[in-house]
């Protein structure tokens, strides 16, 4: 009778133990919703010149913008967005685009085309579930001119939207 030496068998258990711990470990980071990338952020560094020179077009514009949003039930919230040239005259027919998202969530994004309801005032909703700090990247065009903000606002119980 030949003994078997258990070596072998826990060496082939040690490996064993280490792929299922790399695979557990890859899981919950592919899987974790937390975790974002910013999309073509490659190319939004190679167009910084362009970035540039949309901020010297928006202070050449003007335009001002108020910004508003309150909990619309449901897990959603409303957003409310006043835009006004620097004399304060109303922008209306302006085509008002909004990228919200929560901070803690960057790969959850929404995109919203807001509704104009008259003087310069547009508006829409956005999933809201979340509480905490909300990230808005805006966009409004008019007849070949386009203004861009981001706004930071936080939601949450006592915080004024």
């Amino acid at each position: 009778m030949s003994t078997r030496s258990p070596w072998p068998f826990a060496i082939i258990g040690l490996l064993g133990m280490n792929v299922l711990i790399v695979g557990i470990t890859v899981f919950y980071a592919v899987s974790d919703r937390s975790m974002a990338i910013e999309p073509n952020y490659y190319q939004k560094a190679l167009a910084w010149d362009r970035t540039q020179i949309q901020t010297s077009r928006n202070a050449q514009l003007g335009w001002a913008v108020g910004f508003a949003w309150k909990h619309a039930g449901g897990g959603r919230s409303e957003i409310t967005v006043d835009l006004h040239d620097r004399v304060g005259t109303a922008i209306n027919e302006a085509r008002v685009d909004v990228l919200a998202f929560h901070n803690a969530r960057a790969s959850e994004r929404q995109i919203v085309t807001l509704s104009p309801i008259g003087d310069g005032r547009y508006t829409g909703t956005v999933l809201s579930e979340r509480e905490g700090l909300w990230h808005f990247d805006l966009s409004a065009s008019r007849g070949g001119e386009t203004f861009t903000d981001v706004i930071e606002r936080t939601l949450g119980t006592g915080s004024t939207p």
